[in-house]
């Protein structure tokens, strides 16, 4: 499997050294990532990179349009890949911090409707939504690429 996760501190985890998991640190917005190709050895005959999830953790709210961001999650997909987007602290946390500070956190985190409707528009099937987990508010959206 492979994933996507911006911090850099997970590719050095020795945990992940013995399972065949690829991690890329990258940012949409960046030349390394839109540049990155498969490795040679890997086990996809195609240079072009498709990932099995990709993951925004702690970051949707700070992108400037979430729907250029839900395109690059799905261009960035092989079919049946799955987009997660989480923060460890919860929407009502979020939004706190959106009000506090409208210049860096530019939106809130998608309400469950409104995840459902951005789904739809970026044609990917919803898989899930947690709000609360044992009596803790987290956040945890994720959908699934049906299509190419």
């Amino acid at each position: 499997e492979r994933a996507t996760n911006t911090a850099n501190s997970i590719l050095k985890n020795p945990r992940f050294k013995h399972h065949q998991i690829d991690l890329f640190a990258g940012d949409f917005s960046t030349k390394s990532f839109r540049d990155n190709k498969q490795k040679k050895g890997s086990n996809s005959n195609s240079s072009k990179v498709v990932w099995d999830v990709a993951v925004v953790n702690a970051g949707f709210s700070n992108f400037y349009d979430s729907d250029i961001l839900m395109q690059a999650l799905r261009r960035s997909l092989k079919r049946r890949g799955l987009v997660t987007i989480m923060h460890f602290a919860g929407a009502d946390y979020v939004s706190g911090l959106h009000e506090r500070h409208p210049e860096t956190f530019l939106h809130k985190l998608p309400t469950f409707e409104e995840f459902q409707d951005l789904c739809q528009k970026h044609e990917l099937k919803f898989h899930d939504f947690v709000d609360d987990f044992d009596g803790h508010q987290i956040y945890y959206a994720s959908a699934r690429k049906e299509k190419r």
